[in-house]
């Protein structure tokens, strides 16, 4: 927008401890590739008809962006920035208009790129291929090794010409093996039974 109202904005938003202008970008798609090449943590794009709008009397869109690889953090920052552009909006219109008034909210509509419906299957899904690699691989594995240590034959294993490194290999490696496995079917019933999208590198 490049104008009063817009610099306004800027600064409420860098006088935020919270938050550190780094980047402006000049159009959409370069603000996005920001954001995807993990640049920026979020990004406002504030139109060029915002001060049109505002002076005309009439509500003004702006859009936040945030990167949901952690989604936490990406509520928190929402959430953050929503308080001050809420505060930002206050005082615009205690500047514009003198008299006490109690409308002007702020009108939060989020929308998820990744998952626009946030149909639940397309989160938990794919959360079950970490869980079984984590659950198999590491607690099982440990289990392997501390049932030694139970039944008391870790003593004899230790007597033998394995080294450490070959035991740990040999009690990983069979259940690394399973999880694979396993994981090559969830991925299967992923996509095929329950239609998850899955972009990217399959090998990967």
């Amino acid at each position: 927008s490049r104008t009063r109202e817009s610099r306004m904005l800027k600064d409420a938003l860098d006088a935020n401890r919270t938050f550190r202008i780094t980047h402006y970008a000049g159009n959409s798609t370069e603000l996005e590739e920001m954001l995807v090449r993990r640049e920026v943590d979020l990004a406002v794009k504030i139109g060029p008809d915002f001060t049109e709008h505002i002076r005309r009397g009439d509500s003004s869109p702006i859009q936040i962006l945030a990167d949901g690889s952690m989604s936490n953090m990406a509520s928190v920052r929402i959430a953050y920035s929503s308080l001050v552009l809420d505060r930002f909006n206050r005082n615009l219109i205690r500047e514009l208009y003198p008299e006490k008034i109690d409308y002007g909210k702020i009108d939060a509509r989020i929308r998820t790129w990744y998952n626009p419906n946030l149909d639940s299957r397309n989160f938990y899904v794919p959360g079950i291929v970490a869980f079984l690699i984590m659950l198999i691989s590491l607690l099982f594995t440990s289990m392997a090794i501390i049932r030694e240590r139970e039944a008391g034959t870790i003593e004899q294993l230790i007597v033998t010409p394995l080294k450490p490194v070959e035991l740990i290999l040999g009690k990983t490696i069979p259940y690394i093996m399973i999880a694979q496995a396993q994981m090559v079917m969830v991925t299967v019933f992923a996509i095929f039974w329950f239609s998850i999208p899955l972009q990217g590198s399959l090998s990967l």
